[in-house]
């Protein structure tokens, strides 16, 4: 992948620590479509980006090599239901932080991740979000992202996505750029049926 840099900081391949899963050379083996994609948002400063589409083509992969690479000042890389569930523990009574002396209320939270965090990466939208004070939670954090530096990962395609979030949501998810990745699983496996 090539450096890109943006006027809020932008990608560049400098190595971050990641579980070992994700390797440098890991760039090499996403799409070129998808690469170019991210690489155009960053340059063009078209944020959010929304990757969707088949469970398991590497989406998670490719938000974790975001996070990475992120070149500005801080990052920060959540699943979707964590930061919901976090935020709304926020709200009734605060949180501590790791690090944190003292507990942070839910304005606080939503303060340093929307306006101190330089990018934002929250994977697997769709999942463990069953109830609607988490999508209200997930709201609150996206709406507070917009036009910020953000990744978001999501299984499914944009109208399952506004029949789960709404259309309020799915409008400001796809307000930036959004890369539709369909494809069969990579993972591998077997099933052995014992009798």
């Amino acid at each position: 992948m090539e450096a890109v840099t943006d006027s809020r900081g932008g990608l560049k391949a400098t190595p971050r620590l990641w579980p070992s899963n994700v390797r440098p050379g890991e760039w090499g083996k996403v799409p070129k479509i998808v690469v170019n994609q991210i690489e155009a948002a960053a340059k063009a400063n078209r944020w959010p980006v929304l990757i969707t589409g088949d469970v398991g083509v590497g989406k998670s992969t490719v938000a974790a090599l975001c996070y990475r690479d992120w070149s500005g000042l801080t990052a920060k890389y959540m699943t979707a239901s964590s930061a919901a569930s976090t935020l709304k523990k926020a709200e009734f009574g605060g949180v501590v932080l790791p690090g944190a002396l003292d507990s942070i209320g839910d304005v606080a939270l939503l303060r340093s991740w929307c306006e101190r965090t330089g990018l934002l990466v929250l994977d697997d939208l769709t999942n463990g979000l069953s109830h609607e004070g988490a999508k209200a939670a997930l709201w609150r954090i996206i709406d507070g992202r917009a036009g910020r530096p953000a990744v978001y990962t999501a299984n499914g395609s944009p109208d399952e996505l506004a029949a789960f979030f709404g259309l309020s949501l799915k409008d400001r998810l796809f307000h930036g750029t959004s890369i539709l990745w369909p494809g069969k699983s990579k993972r591998t496996g077997t099933i052995t049926v014992v009798k």
